[in-house]
């Protein structure tokens, strides 16, 4: 028996293993540096760091987890942009799985965030002052860094793992890697990232699309960061438009 025999068919899930790993581990060294935390104070000032720097790592999470990934796979694999869950779902299936997950996630996201301990945390942007401009930027960096999340996730490795290893191997797979992906946020987090990831592998695979798991993912993000914001006892939402933001 040839111990390192190298099976074909296996070459699609190293590829994207390796992308999410490589991924992954650039976005949190680079995103959480200290070059990155004083080129943000540069430019911004040291009172203004802590509103940015996550609205900057998000961003950098967009590229190496969203755009990085799919165009390496698009060049190197024999895939399209539909068999990565791109494409249209059953409008009535679609429907029922958004209501069902919504009805679910947000009153959770609500009453995650109204915890002192998640307030701790979240809205991750530290801003005492939250005018609308900096809630509608917040609000569209969050559905933009959860795209790239899940297209990662739930589309292209789950589309890559599951011709290769079955369902459920595939899913468990997908759902450990999601999981640990959740350490840095503690154990809450963590251990709550192994059924909601369960659900949107399913959701992702029943309807063929991953825009079911984006949607209900960047409602409990929103529930969750806004209901943080309206009951931290130092963060306040301004009437008028601030000029600095």
């Amino acid at each position: 028996m040839d111990v390192f025999h190298w099976s074909p068919e296996a070459k699609a899930p190293v590829l994207v293993l390796a992308l999410l790993c490589l991924g992954y581990s650039a976005y949190w060294f680079v995103g959480h540096s200290a070059p990155l935390r004083r080129w943000v104070t540069q430019r911004h000032g040291d009172d203004r760091a802590e509103v940015y720097l996550p609205l900057y790592q998000k961003h950098l999470g967009v590229l190496l987890l969203g755009f990085v990934p799919l165009g390496t796979v698009l060049l190197v694999l024999p895939y399209d942009l539909l068999d990565y869950g791109l494409g249209r779902s059953n409008p009535m299936l679609f429907t029922y799985w958004i209501l069902a997950l919504c009805a679910l996630v947000i009153p959770l996201g609500i009453l995650s965030g109204r915890k002192p301990t998640t307030q701790t945390v979240y809205p991750q942007v530290r801003a005492r002052e939250w005018d609308l401009s900096l809630i509608v930027f917040n609000a569209l960096t969050w559905a933009a860094y959860l795209f790239a999340y899940e297209l990662l996730f739930r589309g292209i490795l789950l589309a890559v793992c599951v011709p290769v290893m079955g369902v459920w191997p595939a899913i468990a797979i997908n759902v450990v890697l999601y999981a640990l992906a959740h350490l840095p946020k503690g154990p809450l987090e963590t251990f709550g990232a192994l059924p909601f990831g369960v659900v949107l592998c399913m959701s992702t695979l029943l309807t063929g699309t991953i825009w079911v798991a984006f949607v209900s993912h960047v409602a409990l993000a929103w529930a969750n960061d806004y209901a943080a914001l309206r009951y931290h006892p130092e963060m306040r939402v301004l009437v008028r438009r601030r000029a600095d933001v």
